[in-house]
């Protein structure tokens, strides 16, 4: 399970724990979509503090789901358990960041890829595309938006009507 979801899945510093867990949702257009949750931990090493260079603790354990492959029917998400480093000198709190979880959303960058280049390649509306991907459409929406300021910048007019 490790070696496939390092490879095939592109989820760098996880170590699945081997166990899936299957649920059912229901989409937009009222069609039933199943998740498959993979569960795991992210593989990090203790943090030195930024502020005064002292090996950092663990203070806390979390977890993360991240919303990871979608399509017709099924979608996977992935479960991240990850931990939260306390500085004992100074106090600081630190974290690793999660490599594969796309900046600024709960999902992981190939999912929002694979959002963008359908937004990029088809014609289809964004409901289209979010049923397609198994996922939400205010999602698609957001992602569209932050595509299409990528690429024409801030359009907002330049006078007030």
């Amino acid at each position: 399970m490790d070696q496939y979801s390092r490879t095939a899945l592109h989820l760098q510093s996880f170590e699945a724990t081997g166990s899936l867990e299957d649920r059912v949702e229901r989409a937009n257009d009222g069609s039933d979509i199943v998740v498959q949750t993979i569960v795991g931990n992210l593989v990090e090493q203790a943090p030195t503090c930024r502020n005064c260079n002292h090996i950092t603790h663990v203070s806390d354990n979390r977890k993360r789901i991240l919303k990871h492959l979608g399509f017709s029917f099924l979608r996977i998400d992935v479960e991240v358990h990850y931990r939260i480093y306390r500085c004992p000198t100074c106090g600081r709190i630190h974290r690793n960041g999660i490599p594969f979880k796309a900046k600024g959303h709960n999902m992981t960058w190939l999912f929002q890829k694979d959002i963008t280049d359908a937004l990029d390649r088809d014609c289809s509306t964004i409901s289209n595309i979010a049923n397609m991907k198994g996922t939400n459409k205010n999602i698609v929406r957001m992602l569209d938006r932050e595509r299409l300021e990528a690429l024409y910048g801030e359009m907002r007019p330049e006078t007030r009507p």
